[in-house]
C-alpha cells in the first residue's frame, strides 16, 4: 500500500520543467461563499505518494468528490510509479459546483492494494446580516468622522506653514 506524502487542494499548481519542483498557489482549506449553490472557479488537487515494496507499477484508483455524503462526481485515476519510488498526480477542475455548506471531500481509493486518502475543504454556511443590523451599522459609520482624514489634516497643516516660511 503506498504512503501519502502530500494530498492538498489549491487554486493553482505549477511544476517547474527544469527542476520538477512543485508549487501550490493559494492552498484551499476553506471556501467562504455568499450563497449556495455556487460555482467555484478553478480548483486543483495534488497527490504525491511513495511506493512501498511489493506495490505494483500502476495502482488503478478512483477519485470521488462529495459534499458531506452526497456524491458530486467520480473518475478513475492511476497512480503510475513505473520504476520510480514516488509519483505525483495533479487533477484540475476548471470549475466545481458547490451545492450546500458542509465538508467538500476529495477521496482517492483503490481496492488492490487497499488504499484510501481524503483531502477535506470546509464550506461554512454564509453569514448574512439582517437588514435592520445593516442600516444601524451604516448609520453609526456615517455619524463617526474618519480618523484617517483627521490625522491627515493635522499632518498637512504644519507642512503648509513651513512651506510658506521658506517662500519669504
Amino acid at each position: 500500500m503506498p504512503s501519502v506524502k502530500l494530498f492538498a487542494c489549491a487554486r493553482g499548481v505549477s511544476v517547474d520543467r527544469f527542476t520538477d519542483a512543485l508549487s501550490l498557489f493559494e492552498v484551499v482549506d476553506e471556501i467562504k461563499l455568499p450563497a449556495f449553490p455556487s460555482l467555484y472557479p478553478k480548483l486543483s488537487l495534488v497527490l504525491s505518494a511513495e511506493r512501498q515494496p511489493g506495490d505494483p507499477d500502476v495502482i488503478h484508483a478512483n477519485l470521488r468528490v462529495a459534499v458531506d455524503d452526497k456524491l458530486q462526481g467520480q473518475q478513475p485515476i492511476d497512480l503510475t510509479f513505473g520504476q520510480n519510488k514516488l509519483t505525483r498526480n495533479i487533477v484540475e477542475f476548471p470549475a466545481i459546483i458547490l451545492p450546500a455548506p458542509g465538508k467538500l471531500n476529495f477521496t482517492v481509493s483503490s481496492v488492490e492494494p487497499p488504499f484510501e486518502t481524503t483531502c477535506c475543504v470546509d464550506l461554512p454556511a454564509p453569514t448574512v446580516q439582517r437588514p435592520a443590523e445593516v442600516r444601524k451599522a451604516t448609520t453609526q459609520a456615517k455619524d463617526q468622522p474618519a480618523a484617517r482624514n483627521r490625522n491627515t489634516a493635522q499632518r498637512r497643516a504644519p507642512r503648509a506653514k513651513a512651506a510658506s516660511k521658506r517662500g519669504h
